[in-house]
């Protein structure tokens, strides 16, 4: 649950980026909408496939100490 939460914390300050980047690239109506869905997007996934991966990782940890 805590990889979850530190997750999408990390993911709102990345939107927060996008959406700083769009405004510095001067990005307006459709455009900034587009920019700012497209790598919402590629940024959630990217999160959550670290957040998963991290999961799987410490879950398989836990589970081979189990007999020491």
């Amino acid at each position: 649950m805590k990889r979850v939460l530190i997750g999408a914390l990390i993911f709102v300050v990345y939107l927060a980026c996008v959406v700083a980047a769009a405004f510095a690239l001067h990005f307006s109506g459709s455009k900034f909408v587009f920019f700012c869905i497209v790598l919402g997007l590629l940024g959630g996934g990217t999160i959550a496939f670290a957040v998963w991966y991290i999961d799987r990782k410490s879950t398989r940890l836990n589970s081979s100490h189990l007999g020491i």
